[in-house]
């Protein structure tokens, strides 16, 4: 049996548990660092990072207090938006390779703690760096860490685990600091990520085994009910602390729309589905084959998978609690298992996923523990065995990390993400829709095409499919067939500020100016804060020849999104280029367009372009003529041959108009 630990040591002092912490985390790091030379995928990522402005801009001020305050994606964890910004301050933005690397080194990090957390608590080793080693390289894990997106989990566990650490540092000595401190991480965890809202049962679990505080106290009228009375009481401050997150989530969810198969999903779908998901994610422990980003829901419940799951759940638990008496860790793990998932489990249905490879991150741990801690009892027992055991362990590990290996592959890009899924779980629309956008990301539209096509099949009322199949038709000049889609999908879901919008940039280049006028007032209608709808109003209005309007609704759109360089060069080019002398204004126009191109480090030919133009109406010709030659040289090697020529014949009139200027200066011989 274990023993109550005399002291809790946190430090790694003996030489084999600093060489087996040293194993964990440069085995770790070096099983998953070629995700460092992938990109984002296709799925929340654009959502978290590489499409954000509050996350691209980095850490300031203003970005930190919309961290706390928005409710984006469908959630409410300021800390992850933060700590997404402070890698976009330190790689930028774009850089997917450095936000992968934090996964990493968050997710090392993580199995190192475990180790320690075990090794601290237990005094024992091997069964330590054995659920460590599992936890850090088990397939199953591979989502959490490959998917910037989901750096959630990550962040989560770590004060998950620290909180813990603080805990039993409280248990040993009995000081309020300690307990304040173990609130304080708790109260972080859940700023992360709130899956981690079983943590004061889970530290109840812990109360039982190892720190054996569950025993009848020898105070006279102190018995075992009194005393899990007394424990259960401790844990009201951290029980309040996740009712609040769960309230925040459960808000944070309805209002951004992700609560939106609820109704869908009927209460007996979602029960069987939940009795099933218990089963399915034991079988993917013991066996982590076929594992994909995204497992729907079945059409109907699956009674025979919930029927089957809950027999072995029952008898299992069964076990759990028939054997705690020599076993305690066995209730500890099974019910830390069954506990962690309740918030993701499919009782409140968030998304349409019946399961998912992420949910394990924490779940897992408990069965780690129940294996380890079995496995060592049995050499304890049997001695004979121990050579066998270490062999077939060696064997286990070794297969996980092939199998990591191997999973990791698949998050390259998303197109390999996505391909996987429809070989997992054969067509659907969800699949064939990504499966698109992922080629339309990687420039092969006139390829994603057929997948939008496909998905449409599958799912009429697709509002992705429609929209996404709007804007390739649009991108190849297939203006028609563009404004169908849009129209379409505009019959589905008619508030759709972005539908609105881009049904009328396509009107406007079919010459519809009109019509598209019409569109882009009912997108500002739809949402008022929405930058785009305003940019091309300004421009309908440009067009029309409307040039106050179009100015105002440039600084509207500017407003709303001020560092978006194509509209600070769109206002730049009405005021260089504008035909009415009265809304000229050259000097604001150089500016500006300064500006546009100093966010895209002179590299987007047709803002340099705005440049020259700018310059030459400010009446610097030289300066004119430097820009044209450099946004030509840009457009060629862009392969924009009709934007080259313009330019060559705007580049000839700067210097014609420049070598008038020097001749009528040049004094008379």
């Amino acid at each position: 049996s274990v023993k109550r630990p005399n002291q809790l040591q946190w430090q790694l002092r003996e030489p084999n548990a600093f060489i087996l912490g040293l194993l964990i985390l440069v085995v770790t790091f070096c099983l998953y660092i070629p995700a460092t030379r992938y990109g984002f995928v296709n799925f929340d990522d654009e959502q978290y990072v590489y499409e954000n402005p509050w996350v691209n801009q980095g850490l300031s001020v203003d970005s930190v207090k919309w961290a706390f305050s928005s409710t984006h994606a469908a959630n409410w964890h300021p800390l992850t938006w933060i700590s997404h910004m402070a890698d976009s301050s330190l790689w930028g933005g774009l850089n997917a390779g450095g936000h992968h690397l934090t996964n990493i080194l968050l997710h090392s990090l993580n199995a190192l703690l475990l180790f320690l957390l075990l090794k601290c608590m237990t005094q024992r080793l091997w069964p330590s760096w054995l659920a460590a080693a599992l936890f850090a390289w088990h397939p199953l894990h591979v989502e959490s860490v490959a998917w910037v997106a989901e750096r959630k989990d990550l962040l989560s566990t770590l004060f998950l685990l620290l909180t813990i650490w603080a805990y039993a540092q409280y248990v040993h000595r009995r000081a309020i600091n300690r307990y304040v401190l173990a609130l304080a991480l708790f109260a972080l965890g859940l700023l992360c990520k709130p899956m981690i809202v079983t943590l004061p049962c889970l530290l109840l679990l812990l109360d039982y085994w190892p720190l054996r505080r569950c025993q009848p106290s020898t105070e006279p009228g102190m018995g075992a009910q009194s005393t899990f009375f007394r424990l259960a009481v401790e844990k009201l401050p951290f029980l309040a602390l996740s009712l609040a997150a769960s309230v925040v989530t459960i808000i944070a969810q309805h209002s951004g729309g992700a609560i939106k198969t609820f109704d869908q999903a009927s209460l007996s779908m979602r029960l069987v589905n939940s009795v099933a998901a218990y089963g399915w994610y034991v079988v993917k422990m013991l066996v982590p084959a076929n594992l994909c980003v995204f497992y729907p829901l079945p059409p109907s419940p699956p009674y025979a998978a919930a029927l089957g799951s809950g027999i072995v759940l029952a008898g299992l638990t069964w076990i759990a609690i028939r054997f705690r008496h020599l076993y305690p860790w066995l209730p500890v793990g099974w019910f830390w298992f069954l506990g962690a998932l309740v918030p993701v489990i499919g009782l409140v249905q968030v998304g349409g996923q019946a399961v998912a490879d992420r949910y394990t991150y924490v779940p897992l741990i408990g069965l780690f523990i129940i294996f380890s801690w079995s496995l060592g009892r049995w050499i304890e027992v049997r001695p004979s065995v121990r050579p066998w055991i270490i062999s077939l362990t060696g064997v286990l590990l070794l297969s996980c990390l092939v199998a990591t290996s191997i999973q990791l592959r698949y998050w390259q890009s998303g197109i390999p993400l996505f391909t996987r899924v429809l070989e997992v779980n054969g067509d659907s629309a969800f699949a064939q829709n990504s499966l698109g956008v992922a080629l339309s990301n990687a420039g092969r539209g006139r390829e994603a095409i057929p997948h939008y096509l496909t998905a449409l099949r599958f799912q009429p009322d697709s509002i992705h499919a429609h929209y996404n199949l709007g804007v390739e038709y649009a991108d190849v000049g297939d203006l028609d067939h563009a404004a169908e889609q849009f129209y379409a999908a505009l019959k589905i879901s008619p508030r759709s500020e972005s539908l609105h919008n881009n049904l009328g940039v396509v009107l406007a280049k079919e010459g519809q100016v009109e019509k598209a006028v019409e569109q882009f007032k009912a997108a500002i209608d739809c949402n008022p804060t929405y930058p785009k709808s305003y940019l091309n109003y300004a421009r309908a209005l440009e067009q029309q020849g409307q040039f106050g309007l179009a100015i105002t609704n440039y600084n509207l759109a500017l407003q709303r999104d001020p560092n978006s360089p194509e509209i600070v060069n769109g206002l730049a080019n009405l005021f260089a280029t504008c035909t009415e002398a009265k809304w000229r204004n050259p000097p604001a126009a150089v500016q500006l367009a300064g500006r546009a191109n100093a966010m895209t480090q002179f590299q987007v030919s047709t803002y340099v372009a705005t440049l020259a133009a700018a310059y030459a109406a400010a009446g610097d010709y030289a300066k004119a003529a430097e820009n044209a030659d450099l946004a030509r040289r840009l457009a060629e090697a862009q392969g924009m041959t009709d934007l080259a020529a313009k330019l060559q014949t705007d580049l000839e009139s700067y210097k014609a108009r420049l070598k008038s200027e020097v001749q009528r200066d040049s004094p008379p011989k």
